[in-house]
């Protein structure tokens, strides 16, 4: 049987009992959406009800923001990369800092201008603004950037907390400083990167303590509401593998080596931090989870709530893709391989398709079955070898499995796809 403890920030569960992604409810509010996700109460500050209200989900911060052009039709403006002043000149909505000038990046999870927006954190430029003409809508724009604690406010969407109170704007929890907020070095914020004085918003799902909208949008699965009606980012129970390991990191997710990941792979990301990455192929017991073709052992608990975690097989050994600690651990006919650096990972394998490897289309567990070396998600939903690589926004399963330079899988959304490694 697999091992479930309880983390401080997350539901008890007992022993022996399957993994769950359980999320503390938070108090009922009008716009709350699904049960398990935190949502930023609209009024909170003494704003009109509607300014605040949390309602985009993470799925729309997913996708690139791509303008119109003026007659409706694609993107004319400034492609990725090409040097820009305003972030309205690019067909991504953003145009940042790179070196000594700016330049049109892509919209990693986040949103590019003129997304509407409610809280800072959901925009690149970490500048959720009140549209001109004297509504209290918002979109994202180029700045000013969001308010440091302390600092004068008039309602919440100016804050980098999302806290509006007295006038001034409230602290966030004392473990870490969200992004927006003032840093004297990389410890004090949540993603440990201060740049320019300030902590940076990291690209993809977001990592513990940042503030959320609801539960995709973090690594973690779990956002939390606070005392003070804000969601953050938490961190689930720990969970053992089957490889009899326990771990306490999803993909995207912080960490300081291999083992703290469910994954069991912990590398620098595009900007130097280290995160926690997709193994390839199918996802191990103790991962998150859609669907059941997810995971190794084709059991995804808790798909009623959008998100599961892979669980053990009614067989209770290691189907091919799980982590192993030996053979024993794995199913009768399946060994216990190592995988290639950087992984510290173990898996279960067993011999198929033709001979030494497996051709394209053929069913799969891990990249290292595959002649083509790529075990992506198929048209019919299931993994099978590829040899092609996927263009940014199509599926993944490793970093290995994305066409672009630069290009990660990341996790958006609660899905994997490949993007742009940006800050």
């Amino acid at each position: 049987m697999r091992w479930l403890f309880t983390a401080a920030i997350a539901l008890g569960v007992g022993a022996c009992t399957p993994a769950s992604l359980e999320v503390l409810e938070p108090v009922p509010l009008a716009d709350a959406g699904r049960e398990t996700d935190a949502t930023i109460e609209a009024g909170k500050d003494g704003a009109p009800p509607g300014e605040a209200s949390a309602t985009d989900s993470a799925a729309d911060a997913a996708g690139d923001a791509v303008l119109p052009g003026n007659d409706g039709g694609p993107c004319t403006g400034l492609e990725e990369d090409a040097s820009c002043s305003a972030s309205a000149q690019c067909c991504s909505g953003w145009c940042a800092a790179s070196g000594a000038s700016k330049a049109c990046e892509p919209t990693v999870g986040c949103l590019g201008e003129p997304a509407t927006c409610t809280f800072a954190g959901q925009c690149c430029s970490l500048a959720c603004v009140l549209v001109s003409g004297g509504t209290k809508a918002r979109q994202c724009g180029d700045g000013p950037p969001c308010s440091s604690a302390g600092s004068p406010c008039a309602s919440a969407g100016d804050c980098c907390s999302a806290v509006c109170m007295g006038g001034h704007c409230g602290m966030s929890p004392p473990m870490c400083r969200p992004a927006g907020e003032m840093c004297m070095g990389n410890g004090d914020c949540c993603s440990t990167l201060c740049s320019a004085g300030r902590c940076a918003l990291l690209g993809g799902c977001r990592v513990q303590g940042e503030v959320c909208a609801s539960s995709s949008d973090c690594c973690s699965g779990a956002c939390l509401l606070g005392p003070d009606s804000i969601g953050h980012c938490a961190a689930l129970a720990v969970c053992t593998e089957n490889d009899h390991q326990m771990c306490t990191r999803q993909v995207g997710e912080l960490c300081g080596g291999n083992d703290d990941c469910c994954s069991r792979q912990c590398t620098p990301d595009g900007v130097g931090v280290k995160r926690c990455e997709p193994l390839g192929g199918c996802r191990a017991e103790c991962e998150l989870c859609l669907v059941n073709t997810d995971c190794c052992s084709g059991v995804c608990n808790g798909q009623d709530t959008g998100q599961g975690i892979c669980q053990p097989t009614s067989a209770m050994c290691g189907s091919d893709g799980e982590t192993c600690g030996g053979n024993p651990d794995c199913c009768p006919g399946s060994t216990c391989v190592a995988q290639p650096a950087p992984s510290g990972a173990h898996r279960c394998v067993a011999p198929g398709g033709d001979g030494a490897c497996r051709s394209d289309g053929q069913a799969c567990a891990t990249p290292a079955e595959c002649c083509g070396g790529h075990c992506v998600p198929s048209t019919a939903g299931d993994l099978a070898c590829s040899s092609a690589c996927s263009l940014d926004g199509l599926a993944c399963t490793s970093d290995g499995d994305c066409c672009a330079s630069g290009s990660t899988c990341q996790s958006i959304g609660g899905t994997l796809v490949c993007d742009r490694s940006v800050p």
